[in-house]
């Protein structure tokens, strides 16, 4: 059975501590993400784009994944994970008509722990969910 998590909202992605592990995952793999998180998207350039920082990070107590959601609110954001499974899906509606975002992790390497999910918003609408393995 899935367990939905309530989306935080957090401060900005380069300051706040929840951030911290992902931030310097994003660096040791090579990504600059203090170039990606600073730049101003309108919600439809950030929703046409292709997320440069949207990864899964796989640490010896448990994963993260990140996502560049920009356009969204926490609102608009909805978290399940199973011992198995993650879906993020970000969905609203504009003038122009409706925008939808999902990303789903199936299958994962190891079985995580429900429980322990958190998920967290940042000011710019950068996504974080951890987990801790079983």
């Amino acid at each position: 059975m899935a367990k939905f998590l309530n989306v935080r909202s957090c401060m900005s992605f380069a300051s706040d501590s929840f951030f911290q592990r992902v931030r310097n995952s994003l660096t040791e793999s090579g990504i600059i993400w203090e170039n990606i998180v600073s730049k101003h998207l309108s919600p439809m350039q950030a929703y046409g784009r292709s997320a440069e920082i949207d990864k899964a990070f796989y640490h010896k107590t448990g994963i993260d994944i990140v996502l560049d959601r920009r356009g969204f609110e926490p609102q608009h954001i909805s978290c399940s994970i199973t011992t198995d499974s993650v879906e993020i899906l970000a969905e609203r509606k504009i003038e122009q008509g409706h925008m939808k975002a999902a990303k789903r992790y199936l299958k994962l390497r190891q079985q995580i722990d429900p429980n322990t999910g958190e998920c967290c918003m940042s000011s710019e609408g950068i996504i974080l969910l951890t987990a801790s393995w079983l």
